[in-house]
């Protein structure tokens, strides 16, 4: 009874919030989509671009789940939808924490063998609670509705700690591999953060207002340093051409002046 009171207290209030931060959460991810596309199309896409595809398109599939989800929550005749909406948001949502465990791997593997167990082991989890979310379309065992509003199940909790394990378990990988990873491991390491936080905050906080913005912030984040230093690899790989053609240059005038 608590939920549906809470429900119809903060559905009409809180509603035009939800839907104005995610259609600019949604505009961020389309943005950074485009400009990863024409960062490579001149070019064969590398494995961090194709797998920050895959983050960025699940994210905005994530997004505007969601944000139909509240224009109809509190709608009855859209009860089934609203719960068909809600599992995709948590199916997506176990999808995009193991493409973030695979960018972080991704890194790693540029520098270092190391073992892919870890990646099986994370897509294990991952597809099971994927799978899991799915079921719960259909027994309401994570969410469901009343009255046509949105409430959480009977084992909403278990949801969060799963995915909340999962993420502190990258976030140590990532502390663990911070040499490895190198200027990156700040920007991963606040994508692990960020959405840490908001899933804590949001089980005491009842409308699903933290958790999407701030993994798009936390991506924007990701995609800002990613291109930041390539810039400076670029940079360096020009200055080394710069000074491979200048001593070149100075080999040729002093074998000249030796002839």
């Amino acid at each position: 009874m608590s939920d549906i009171i809470w429900c119809v207290i903060i559905g009409g209030a809180m509603s035009h919030a939800n839907i104005i931060i995610e259609i600019y959460c949604l505009l961020i991810t389309v943005i950074l989509l485009i400009c990863n596309f024409l960062s490579t199309q001149k070019k064969t896409a590398d494995a961090k671009s194709r797998i920050m595809c895959r983050m960025l398109t699940t994210n905005a599939g994530i997004i505007m789940a969601f944000t139909v989800t509240v224009i109809i929550d509190g709608a009855v005749k859209y009860k089934i939808l609203n719960v068909v909406l809600t599992g995709i948001c948590y199916a997506l949502g176990a999808i995009l924490t193991e493409l973030f465990g695979e960018y972080i791997f991704c890194i790693v593997r540029e520098k270092v063998t190391d073992s892919r167990k870890l990646l099986y082991a994370l897509r294990a989890v991952c597809g099971a609670a994927m799978l899991m979310d799915i079921v719960s379309i259909f027994n309401g065992m994570y969410f469901g509705t009343v009255n046509g509003y949105h409430v959480r199940g009977p084992f909403y909790m278990v949801n969060q700690i799963l995915i909340l394990s999962i993420m502190l378990l990258e976030l140590i990988y990532i502390f663990a591999r911070t040499k490895i990873i190198g200027k990156e491991a700040a920007a991963l390491a606040m994508y692990g953060i960020l959405p840490l936080f908001s899933v804590i905050l949001q089980i005491f906080v009842r409308e699903y207002l933290l958790m999407y913005p701030a993994i798009t912030l936390s991506l924007f984040i990701i995609y800002v340093v990613r291109y930041i230093n390539q810039a400076d690899m670029l940079n360096q790989k020009n200055e080394e051409l710069t000074r491979a053609i200048l001593e070149n240059e100075k080999s040729r005038q002093e074998a000249e002046k030796a002839n």
